[in-house]
């Protein structure tokens, strides 16, 4: 929008009140407005997640700019890359600034129907308050209303809190939502607002300003706490300050020797040379006054910095987004950092002649028209202006994060640009697609939700808009090492959760089958493949192995280091059960033949490819010199988690048990391994609660292996056990599958447990060591959390929606419908003035103006034309 020069400039949205039917061109006449367009918030402002935030009932009598702020709070934190694990309980202090209050005029228009906690919904109080009551904070909690500079105010007090140390870190906010023609039509009646809507900052055409809809925050904290914390530096706050106007022929018109004093004191207390700042965001209304005014200030303190060739660049946000009431500053100040970023003056929109009461000349002050690059190169530091229409004025000053940092000798994280780029190359203050994410192999960017609905929305959002943030400036794309840094440790993990994952071995050779081969390699593998997932954070609850997979099982359960076995024969698998398969086994000798007879019945069968036939009679011959070779084993004294044997289908006790013999009693048995699998489903532990024991509930089995060839019968062993508890089935999943990408599997294995609520150390799982987690950086600019609007909240009397939204016009003679009235009983109400009706002295009868008779007359002329109005819309209904 900046950049580009758009506006949000649209017409009063029909569900906030019916603009054409209040206006009136004279400034004057009562409950008239002027404008009937603005700059709104193109979305209803009813729906709410509220399920989010914990909140159900008291919803619905909460006003709106309370749970836009909620939102748009996280979002905040959420960009600052600060997770709610850390921000709870934090010294965190909560600065807002507000201006209007049309929900409680709204909600509350009839003492008689209240909604819910009618005092605390609506109380601008709690425009702070609830935001740190639900994030938890312990700072400072305030909100100021000084007109339009009451978030610059909330800024500038927020600085002096950190200062005091009463606070680590401050959450600045500003709300300000257009809702009712109320507060508009006082600003008309005072001349302040542009009949057209528009703002024409330091136009020929200003007129007054345009009212503007916007939520915004910002995080601010000291700088050696942000470079400590590894936080992505957005600007710097060089200096901030506030005064007010005090006594001036009117009590909103501005003093522009106030305003400059303000300047001078702000640079003062900072230390600061004004020659040294290139931008001024200014209040830029769109009066007649106040622009001048403004512009004069600026020109009396940077003036004497600046030469003709060397002026200093003035522009104003309100072009684009209107006068956003309490938000103003703040707008003004997310501007003003966007632009330092990246080295860009956004240019005025809509501009066609310059007011010809601004000096720019003589005030060394000059207007971008369009979009260019910053004009000097090196540091760039810029002035936020911002006023009370009572006043109170607030001023800050912002330097970008690449030069501070830079001349200061700090190494600090951030997404500023190094120089201004050409002027045909302008970048974009806003997204690249996800296309231009620098490819570096599978990477695990996890994402959350709240809810179940929005699981599908964070990956296809952060496919379409991911922002740029690389640290040099450099706009081709952004490391997917930083988008799962930030997504895994910067972002708060969520209820609903799934991953987009990306592969560690590579295909078999032809040895593979051969048991002095394959036997040990796939022992190591599996060792190999518990050591990696503890180095991702992530340890089985239970363990249970198939065949020699036990020593694997034990291993993993700390019972055991691991031991290897090789001889030589034939196995098949097949899909029968026990006493099926002993039909096969008295009959046929050859296990090639059984293979065949096996299929012929229907059933399945597959010989598999290796040479010993371990677990049968075979092995009885090798059995004794198995025993002697294995000698003493040594075992540790006691299990971490509980092992289900697969030889015994019960839980082992001890470690003990794992002696010379055990092992050989594994080789030449019969592998038990759904009886194994069926114990630990029913595995029961004693509850915290008290003595009785309840069933452990497994969130998910994993299988290590070469493929995944336990799943179908774990999977009828889960499906019996899960029918009887009526419970959903036990997602299983395999650290390699035949012909997959092993790395790849592997990310996807991390995620499904990282969904699952299982703690994993996702820079580990993405191969981030000490010394590259140390250059990664949280990106800023990510999609902001997918927020589930479903459902509105909205209370108001019927009276108050029927005059908000009311279809017909205040007439001169017959006024106004009443309010809620019965449609079969019509009646309107007016208030008659010698002002709006000045015709009315004419008639006058000994000196006293008296109504006429024919004005009652066309009273009642007028009334029959609304109900005949009335009566035929419905009936084309």
């Amino acid at each position: 929008m900046l950049a580009h020069g758009r506006s949000g400039h649209c017409e009063v949205l029909v569900d906030r009140f019916n603009a054409k039917v209040w206006q009136h061109p004279d400034y004057e006449r009562k409950g008239a407005i002027q404008p009937i367009s603005g700059f709104f918030l193109q979305r209803d402002i009813s729906l709410f997640d509220a399920p989010f935030f914990s909140i159900t009932a008291e919803a619905i009598g909460m006003d709106p700019m309370q749970w836009q702020l909620l939102e748009v709070a996280y979002e905040c934190f959420e960009n600052a890359g600060v997770s709610l694990e850390k921000l709870s309980g934090s010294l965190t202090s909560v600065y807002a600034g507000v201006m209007t209050n049309d929900y409680e005029r709204i909600s509350q228009s009839d003492t008689f129907n209240l909604p819910q906690n009618a005092a605390s919904g609506t109380s601008r109080a709690m425009l702070s308050n609830r935001l740190s009551w639900f994030f938890n904070l312990s700072g400072p909690s305030f909100t100021l209303d000084t007109a339009c500079s009451s978030s610059l105010y909330a800024l500038h007090l927020a600085c002096q809190s950190i200062r005091l140390r009463e606070s680590q870190q401050t959450l600045v906010t500003g709300v300000n939502l257009v809702l009712h023609p109320n507060f508009i039509s006082q600003l008309s009646s005072m001349h302040m607002l542009s009949p057209d809507g528009i703002t024409h900052s330091f136009d020929d055409r200003a007129n007054g300003y345009a009212c503007g809809e916007a939520i915004g925050a910002i995080l601010v904290k000291p700088l050696s706490k942000a470079l400590a914390d590894g936080d992505t530096i957005r600007a710097i706050i060089r200096g901030s300050g506030a005064n007010q106007d005090s006594k001036t022929p009117g009590i909103t018109m501005p003093s522009g020797d106030a305003q400059a004093s303000l300047i001078n004191s702000t640079y003062s207390a900072a230390g600061l040379s004004l020659a040294e700042t290139s931008y001024f965001e200014a209040h830029g209304t769109g009066t007649k006054i106040g622009d001048p005014t403004e512009l004069s200030a600026i020109g009396a303190s940077f003036g004497r910095t600046r030469t003709s060739d060397n002026p200093l660049y003035v522009s104003s946000i309100k072009t684009n987004v209107g006068h956003t009431g309490g938000m103003a500053g703040l707008a003004g100040v997310i501007k003003a950092t966007l632009s330092l970023e990246n080295a860009v003056l956004p240019g005025l929109v809509g501009f066609e002649k310059i007011n010809s009461k601004l000096l720019l000349d003589n005030w060394k002050l000059t207007l971008p028209l369009k979009t260019r690059p910053w004009p000097v190169e090196g540091l760039r530091r810029a002035s936020v202006n911002s006023f009370g229409f009572g006043g109170a004025s607030a001023h800050v000053i912002i330097d970008d994060a690449y030069n501070y940092l830079k001349s200061h000798g700090l190494d600090g994280r951030h997404c500023t640009v190094e120089s201004p780029p050409s002027e045909g190359s302008l970048i974009r203050l806003g997204a690249v697609p996800l296309g231009g994410i620098l490819s570096q192999g599978y990477k695990l960017p996890p994402f959350s939700t709240h809810d179940q609905n929005g699981s599908g929305q964070p990956p296809k959002s952060s496919a379409a808009h991911p922002a740029p943030d690389p640290p040099k400036g450099e706009r081709a794309g952004i490391s997917l090492d930083d988008l799962a840094f930030t997504l895994a440790t910067r972002h708060s993990p969520l209820s609903f959760w799934h991953s987009s994952a990306a592969d560690l071995l590579r295909g078999p050779g032809p040895r593979i089958n051969i048991a002095e081969h394959c036997q040990p390699i796939c022992t190591i593998l599996q060792i190999a493949l518990v050591d990696l997932l503890g180095s991702c954070g992530v340890t089985p609850r239970a363990t249970v192995g198939h065949s020699s997979d036990e020593i694997v099982a034990v291993y993993a359960a700390g019972g055991i280091n691991h031991k290897d076995a090789e001889k030589r024969g034939a196995v098949l698998a097949a899909g029968l059960t026990p006493q099926e398969a002993q039909q096969y086994l008295d009959d046929i000798e050859g296990i090639s033949y059984l293979e065949e007879r096996i299929k012929l019945d229907g059933k399945f069968a597959r010989k598999l490819r290796v040479e010993v036939a371990y677990h049968s009679p075979h092995m009885h011959t090798v059995s004794e010199d198995f025993l002697n070779w294995l000698g003493t084993i040594e075992t540790a004294h006691s299990f971490e988690v509980p092992v289900f044997s697969s030889v015994t289908t019960k839980q082992l006790d001890t470690p003990s048990e794992l002696n010379a013999a055990y092992w050989v009693t594994n080789m030449v048995s019969a592998v038990r391994f759904s009886g194994a699998v069926n114990s630990l489903l029913a595995y029961s532990i004693v509850s915290s609660r008290g003595k009785r024991k309840t069933p452990v509930n497994w969130f998910a089995a994993l299988e290590l292996g070469p493929h995944e060839a336990l799943k179908g019968t774990f999977s009828q062993c889960a499906s019996a056990a899960e029918s009887k508890r009526s419970n959903n089935l036990i997602p299983y999943t395999s650290m390699i599958r035949r012909s997959e990408l092993a790395d790849k599997l592997a990310a996807e294995v991390a995620g499904l447990l990282w969904s699952l609520g299982h703690s994993i150390d996702v820079l580990s799982v993405n191969n981030m060591d000490e010394s590259r987690r140390e250059k990664l950086m949280a990106l800023s600019s990510l999609p902001p959390y997918p927020w589930q609007h479903s459902k509105g909240f909205w209370h108001e009397p019927s009276a108050s929606l029927s005059a908000r939204l009311s279809a017909m016009p205040r007439t001169d003679l017959l006024g106004v419908a009443v309010d809620n009235q019965n449609p079969h009983e019509p009646h309107w109400k007016n208030f008659l003035r010698l002002s709006e009706n000045p015709w009315m002295r004419d008639h006058a009868i000994t000196g006293t103006v008296l109504y006429p008779a024919a004005g009652m007359l066309i009273m009642a002329f007028e009334a029959a034309l609304q109900i005949a109005a009335a009566q035929e819309k419905t009936a084309w209904r």
